[in-house]
């Protein structure tokens, strides 16, 4: 029998609870790199990868805090919006272009606090040294 709306919508969550926890891992050194050499006035340089890379995980906990729930949030509505479309007897091409459409906003009213306390952290030179991430949030929505 096909899944029901419900295990869609809840297998899809651990899906994207799991999905963005690994991604993160792996991308956050080589996102912090990336903010840090397009700062303005930036002394870091692919040249000197030591300098550039490092501490390149201060701050992580931040991104997976939120992250992790954007996702599962994401994919549960994705998920969950798909199987309804599709038992309407919408096409599944249909279907899935709406349900990623709908899945976006809770998505994104999750994560994008995160992303902007994130960034700033990742560029060292926007906050005071060694601030926590909940000090930058503090600071960023007072």
């Amino acid at each position: 029998a096909a899944p029901t709306t419900w295990q869609e919508s809840v297998s899809g969550s651990l899906a994207g609870g799991t999905l963005v926890f690994l991604k993160t891992l792996v991308k956050y050194p080589l996102d912090t790199a990336s903010v840090r050499l397009q700062m303005p006035n930036s002394n870091y340089s692919i040249r000197k990868p030591a300098e550039l890379f490092d501490n390149s995980f201060a701050g992580i906990w931040n991104p997976l805090l939120w992250n992790i729930p954007g996702g599962a949030v994401f994919f549960a509505v994705k998920d969950g919006t798909k199987s309804f479309l599709k038992a309407s007897g919408m096409p599944k091409w249909i279907a899935t272009c709406i349900a990623v459409f709908v899945a976006n906003f809770p998505y994104w009213i999750i994560r994008n606090p995160s992303e902007v306390v994130k960034t700033k952290q990742q560029a060292k030179d926007y906050y005071e040294e060694n601030i926590n991430s909940w000090e930058a949030f503090q600071i960023e929505f007072k």
